[in-house]
């Protein structure tokens, strides 16, 4: 169970960063983001702290909610580099994506996203993109999502199963205060991980790890 669930570490800068990513054993993912990463070596010494976790790398842009300041001919080539480090995998978004290019050993390692804060795209749109994600035959793909209402719950759920039907990984989460309860839903539906923040939410609705922990050990359920 605690493999599936991610704990999100975010700091302000690299030094306390780096400092609380050697304290972690498990999963977790590196908000490099919130720290402002700038070069190589720092992207390097992560790495190296974070050896003996699943860890997932993330630098996001703010178009898609992340905090990276600097240029994105920067950040792409920041995320390249990481990619060729021992992270367990690298969070990508698709339109990123689509400006790079990938080994079949990156790919490997590769987490394709796709994020909208404002709204639940129709079922044909999240197909759309699930079908260009598929292009870059990516370890795992990531669709988040607002969802506002009890339609747009509904329309990620599905859109959820029948990826799970086609034997894809996929990790999906449905943000906003009406969708928490998904957070801890889809990851017994099958999606590939669930995602706790260290510190404060970095999304709508998200639980901590220990509150996460708590309500599967209760419910006597493994994900």
């Amino acid at each position: 169970m605690k493999d599936k669930i991610y704990k999100v570490i975010c700091k302000q800068n690299f030094k306390t960063l780096l400092a609380e990513v050697k304290k972690q054993n498990g999963s977790i993912e590196i908000r490099a983001d919130y720290a402002q990463i700038s070069d190589e070596a720092q992207i390097t010494a992560l790495a190296g702290a974070a050896k003996k976790n699943k860890t997932i790398f993330t630098l996001r842009n703010k178009s898609e909610g992340g905090k990276f300041s600097g240029s994105e001919e920067k950040r792409l080539s920041l995320l390249s580099y990481a990619l060729k480090q021992n992270f367990y995998y690298v969070d990508i978004e698709l339109a990123a994506a689509k400006k790079m290019s990938f080994t079949a050993a990156e790919k490997k390692k590769l987490i394709l996203s796709y994020h909208n804060f404002k709204k639940t795209p129709l079922p044909a749109e999240l197909n759309k993109i699930k079908k260009e994600m598929l292009a870059f035959s990516p370890a795992v793909m990531k669709v988040a999502v607002f969802a506002g209402s009890a339609g747009g719950i509904l329309t990620v759920t599905r859109f959820l199963i029948d990826t799970i039907k086609e034997r894809r990984q996929i990790i999906v989460t449905a943000m906003g205060e009406k969708a928490a309860f998904t957070r801890i839903f889809f990851p017994l539906l099958g999606s590939h991980a669930a995602y706790a923040p260290s510190d404060a939410a970095t999304a709508p609705g998200q639980y901590s790890v220990k509150d996460l922990e708590k309500i599967y050990n209760s419910l006597k359920v493994k994900i």
